[in-house]
């Protein structure tokens, strides 16, 4: 069953978000 363009937008936009929160949290530990 093929997955509906906007589906695939919300999850990559979900991971997008994921991923520069976990930037925001480890960024001060490395700087």
């Amino acid at each position: 069953m093929p997955v509906p363009g906007s589906t695939f937008l919300i999850a990559v936009g979900g991971l997008t978000e994921l991923s520069m929160s976990s930037t925001m949290y480890f960024n001060p530990l490395r700087s």
